[in-house]
């Protein structure tokens, strides 16, 4: 406290009074100039004389109590932020200059490998060296940008280098610049290839390449030729190319198998189809709309011919075979006739207007497609219809077959055919002739067909060597021809001893071969025959009592029992005065040596050839 011009200071119950100058004072006094002590002063030993002692000139007095800490100033909300941001803003500064040193280290150490028109091709050679690393950077980092020729660049090459990023822009010229490279598959949709102007054989052989490469930049290009040559793998789309300026596709697609990818927008002529995609499975241009043909069969036929000489042009002229309207074809008489390659998915065709369909697969060798729900209650025909379609063996049994009247040779020669047509309705039919004649594998049963209308069985099981199905109900009343009808059906021995033969004219060959065969038949009626040669030649196991058959018309009965091993029936009462041909009509059976045969009677004819070995039977026929 100052009180009457003295300073009093207070420190518990001592209290010491200094006196405060109130007027002049000379230079060694301890007062204080009203203006401030001199900066440059020192406080005089004397002036503090009356003082209480300080620490260091009494050791034994004890320290000053430590001075508390100032009190921290309290931030402002806005000087809070200020202070965060400064503090990060110096930190970004301080970590970019990092990155800048290190940067500049990288470079000065390892600068980039910059590349030139005169090693390029060195560079890539020696990349396939072990010690490729030590020598070259990456090479996705070379610098290309002063190279102008990449011809054959990487041929052969044997590597898969990552080079997406490099900068090809002042290349003019990629020609066989992976050609042979088969295990390079490097993504290239970004290069600028905008100054190309030759790409002939750049992907020849590289078979695994299959990258998008859409959205380059051709429209410099003139050459394209064995561009994409058995490039197994590669199937993009590139529609979108501006190949105005190329005048060379010669074999772009050549054996590329996986292509199959449409030109439309090429906007070029149909004669290069051919020429551009031979090997390929693709199609230059294919048409928008469905392809509807003209509505008279020869249009149609002249369309399938195209398809087979070259699949990939009618693709591109018509479209998917598959797709074509065929819906106001009348007649589909020999359409797929002796395309011998076909195999193609019709099964959606519409031919419910169709008539007429013989021979229609006749001789398609590989056709073997499900057409199971094609509409045929109008087909009149189907001669032939499958005819020596040697791989065909599709259900067929859902077919509405009730306008058909002629089912001759329908399945004759389809070697591979054996499916179930129990619900056809045939009661129209009247010729089932070679109906399944060399149907190999066809057993199925058949007992429910209406065979009342049929007049001829020629041939019908003729080599049908699998069948042995239960016809024994049929009505073959009207039947006139029964030549071959079961010749070689090796298996079959059905008891068909209840069929009305009565109109039946030629019985020959009728079991020829069928080794199988052992039924008895003596209910035929043979009075209609005529020809009864060969009708059981090498049937081994044939022995029916036909004794009482009447055979007075028979004109022709050679080798009517050759090799009939086990027949050794008693025909000695048959009148074979009309027979004029019967050479061998014994030769190797049982009744060629029976003691017991007799004569015919009434015979006109002298059979010869009856000799064999040491056996000799003569029977006159001619007293």
């Amino acid at each position: 406290e100052i009180m009457d011009g003295h300073l009093e200071t207070s420190h518990g119950d001592d209290t010491e009074v200094a006196e405060t100058p109130t007027g002049p004072t000379d230079q060694t006094s301890s007062s204080v100039d009203p203006q401030g002590p001199a900066a440059d002063e020192a406080p005089s030993p004397s002036a503090n004389a009356d003082a209480s002692p300080s620490p260091a000139s009494d050791p034994e007095a004890p320290p000053p109590p430590p001075a508390s800490d100032p009190e921290p100033l309290a931030l402002t909300p806005e000087a809070f932020v200020l202070r965060a941001t400064m503090r990060k803003y110096y930190t970004g500064i301080f970590a970019l200059s990092v990155a800048i040193f290190v940067f500049g280290v990288v470079l000065f150490f390892f600068p980039p490998f910059v590349l030139t028109q005169d090693n390029v091709a060195e560079a890539v050679r020696t990349s396939q060296s072990e010690r490729y690393g030590e020598t070259h950077a990456r090479m996705n980092d070379w610098d290309v940008s002063r190279v102008r020729d990449a011809t054959f660049l990487f041929r052969d090459n044997g590597l898969n280098n990552d080079i997406s990023q490099w900068d090809v822009s002042k290349v003019t010229k990629t020609k066989g610049m992976f050609d042979h490279a088969y295990f390079f598959n490097g993504a290239l949709g970004a290069w600028d290839v905008s100054n190309v102007v030759s790409m002939q054989l750049m992907f020849r052989d590289a078979a695994h390449f299959n990258r998008d490469i859409s959205a380059w930049d051709v429209g410099k290009v003139t050459g394209m030729w064995s561009m994409f040559e058995s490039a197994l793998r590669f199937d993009q789309n590139l529609a979108d190319w501006d190949v105005a300026r190329v005048v060379d596709f010669t074999k772009m697609f050549k054996d590329a198998a996986s292509f199959a990818q449409n030109f439309c927008w090429w906007e070029r002529g149909a004669s290069l189809i051919t020429e551009i995609v031979d090997g390929s499975s693709s199609c230059f241009c294919s048409p928008t709309e469905v392809f509807q043909p003209a509505d008279d069969h020869a249009t149609l036929r002249a369309a399938i011919l195209e398809w087979e000489e070259d699949p990939r042009s009618s693709k591109c002229k018509y479209g998917e075979l598959s797709e074509w309207d065929v819906r106001p074809y009348r007649s589909f008489s020999s359409s797929f006739d002796s395309v011998s390659n076909f195999d193609q998915n019709i099964g959606a065709w519409d031919v419910s207007l169709t008539t007429a369909m013989d021979k229609t697969f006749h001789a398609a060798y590989t056709f073997n497609q499900n057409i199971a729900t094609w509409d045929v209650s109008k087909v009149q025909t189907m001669r032939a219809m499958f005819e020596k379609a040697h791989s065909f063996n599709q259900p067929l049994n859902s077919w509405d077959t009730s306008s058909c009247t002629d089912i001759n040779s329908l399945f004759r020669e389809a070697k591979a055919f054996h499916q179930n047509l129990d619900s056809w309705d045939i009661s129209r039919t009247a010729d089932l002739t070679t109906t399944f004649k060399d149907a190999l594998r066809f057993n199925n049963a058949l007992s429910s067909w209406d065979v009342a209308r049929v007049t001829s069985l020629r041939s019908l099981f003729l080599n049908a060597r699998r069948f042995n199905g239960d016809i024994a109900g049929w009505d073959v009343s009207r039947v006139v021809d029964l030549n071959y009808a079961f010749a070689f059906a090796f298996r079959f021995a059905q008891n068909i001893d209840g069929w009305d033969t009565s109109s039946v004219l030629h019985f020959g060959t009728t079991f020829f071969d069928a080794v199988s065969f052992d039924g008895g038949l003596e209910a035929w009626d043979t009075a209609a025959g005529m020809d009864l040669s060969k009708m059981f030649g090498y049937a081994i196991r044939f022995d029916g009592e036909i004794g009482e058959w009447d055979v007075s018309r028979v004109r022709d009965m050679q080798y009517m029992f050759y090799h009939a091993r086990e027949f050794n029936q008693n025909i000695s009462g048959w009148d074979v005065s009309a027979v004029t041909s019967c050479d061998d009509v014994l030769s190797w059976s049982p009744l060629q040596k029976n003691p017991r045969f007799h004569p015919w009677q009434n015979a006109t004819a002298t059979c010869s050839g009856l000799e064999l070995n040491m056996h000799f039977v003569h029977i006159n026929l001619g007293n």
